[in-house]
């Protein structure tokens, strides 16, 4: 639950994000007094979003401690007993070996945060897209954060939440949602400015990769949601694909403020 939860967290920051950013944008506000607002808003929901999860896991910890209590059989002892059982089971355990514990590994990009503010920078400064990742973001999170993220606004149809392992200091998601914009060539820049920023978990040439199966994707994507929602029974468009251990994926549904992209490892190891 606690994983669905911190997946769910992204979308629901993001939606927060555009909806007090159109709500402020309807009112006259500025663009950077709808971003801080929105970025403020989406913030709060991710930050209790994830407090969910962690209680969520917190109770189940205890129900299982409970459960495994309760199983075991109650044991009566004199204190006579006891005082000289307690030599010999300190002394078999002693002689046990220690139990070899199972500790999951996270998978990550290989990618830094450093690395990949660079390679974005470089790839949006060559189609001259306009704008840039500053050096004064950093991926941000409390003491226990399961991750640190960066939420990067680039205008008003364009976001990012990028997502790094607190320990490794490796980024483990690229998130990026794509508002609908009443300005075609708005979008057609928009979505290219998502290929490169997903393109960059692949490489310092990471759009000669595969930023061209990026946007065939999204391309593909767009036809198939758009024949599917002249249907009653409509549904979600999902698809995606592996490069060199990283899926590379969009999400097109009627309940989300845009289309959704991400690029994480292909899958989780333990060691």
């Amino acid at each position: 639950m606690g994983i669905f939860l911190f997946l769910l967290s992204f979308p629901a920051a993001i939606a927060a994000w555009v909806f007090i950013a159109k709500k402020l944008k309807a009112s006259g506000k500025n663009a950077a007094v709808r971003h801080f607002a929105g970025v403020a808003a989406g913030f709060f929901v991710w930050v209790f979003v994830i407090m969910i999860g962690i209680k969520a896991d917190e109770g189940k910890t205890e129900e299982a401690q409970t459960a495994q209590a309760a199983s075991e059989p109650a044991r009566v002892a004199t204190p006579a007993a006891a005082s000289s059982a307690q030599p010999q089971a300190m002394a078999e355990k002693a002689a046990e070996p220690p139990e070899e514990q199972v500790v999951e590994k996270v998978a990550t990009l290989d990618l830094d945060w450093e690395t990949f503010r660079r390679r974005v920078n470089e790839d949006f400064a060559s189609v001259d897209f306009g704008a840039k990742i500053p050096a004064s973001i950093k991926p941000e999170g409390s003491k226990n954060s399961v991750r640190d993220v960066a939420m990067l606004p680039f205008n008003d149809h364009l976001f990012s939440n990028i997502a790094v392992d607190p320990q490794s200091k490796q980024l483990t998601s690229i998130s990026v949602t794509v508002g609908p914009s009443e300005n075609s060539v708005e979008n057609i820049k928009n979505f290219s400015a998502a290929a490169l920023l997903l393109s960059a978990a692949a490489g310092d040439d990471g759009n000669k990769k595969v930023g061209g199966q990026i946007i065939k994707m999204i391309n593909a994507s767009l036809e198939q949601f758009g024949k599917s929602s002249k249907k009653t029974d409509a549904g979600d468009v999902k698809n995606n694909f592996v490069e060199d251990g990283v899926k590379y994926g969009i999400l097109i549904s009627k309940v989300l403020p845009g289309v959704m992209l991400y690029a994480e490892p292909e899958k989780s190891e333990k060691q």
